[in-house]
């Protein structure tokens, strides 16, 4: 059986203003970046992933980018999960 896991980006430079960014490129916060972190080295512990698909936005590739380290993956980017464009 497949088991998807959804996640969405840690806090990025426009989540502190209460922007909307919708497609538009805006990196993670250090705060954001340090949470990605904590957060793959939890799910490393209790849940094994083969797969990773991520946004071509930086900041959901920052998100990804510990889960790649810990697991040893490269995510593949994809459009269909990119935020909608408002």
């Amino acid at each position: 059986m497949t088991t998807l896991y959804f996640m969405r980006h840690a806090e990025s430079e426009v989540n502190l203003s209460d922007i909307l960014a919708s497609q538009l490129d805006f990196p993670l916060t250090g705060k954001g970046k340090k949470d990605a972190v904590q957060i793959a080295e939890e799910v490393l512990q209790f849940h094994p992933i083969d797969h990773i698909i991520s946004s071509p936005l930086i900041r959901a590739k920052q998100t990804a980018a510990p889960f790649e380290k810990l697991f040893a993956l490269t995510a593949d980017t994809d459009l269909r999960v990119i935020e909608q464009d408002l």
